[in-house]
């Protein structure tokens, strides 16, 4: 993925793929509520992120947890 003495250019755009898929959720009106190491996926396949664990996520508008009332197919 990263070469050597590419490796800050290389963060640069792994930060804008997780921001990407941050404004997807935010878009479909929801707040991911725990964002960590733990919960980012990079794909072998295609170097994707995916944010997992939606279990937290909650409405921007209410605040109430989100996973009991809708269901997500969210892609960047």
């Amino acid at each position: 993925m990263c070469q050597n003495g590419l490796r800050l250019s290389c963060e640069v755009d792994e930060c804008k793929l997780l921001l990407k898929g941050l404004s997807t959720i935010h878009r479909a009106g929801l707040v991911h509520r725990d964002i960590k190491p733990h919960n980012l996926v990079l794909t072998d396949k295609d170097n994707i992120f995916k944010l997992i664990d939606l279990g937290a996520c909650a409405c921007f508008r209410t605040g109430r947890a989100a996973a009991a009332h809708c269901r997500l197919s969210l892609t960047a």
